[in-house]
């Protein structure tokens, strides 16, 4: 279902959507490993730093 919406929006603006769907999801297949590196080195600096996680954001990402 996601895909079909997805590929919907895409379809609207270019002429070759099956091409651009094909970029999109390069592009976030190499973002990923960078986003869960990310992530851990956040969740490291939040428990040297417990005091930043107090009321903010931050509580968001521990729990994930």
């Amino acid at each position: 279902m996601l895909l079909r919406c997805l590929s919907y929006q895409v379809s609207k603006s270019y002429k070759r959507p099956a091409v651009r769907l094909g970029q999109l999801f390069a592009l976030l297949t190499t973002l990923r490993p960078i986003t869960e590196a990310s992530t851990k080195e956040i969740k490291k600096m939040f428990i040297e730093f417990p005091s930043m996680t107090k009321g903010s954001v931050a509580e968001e990402v521990m729990d994930e």
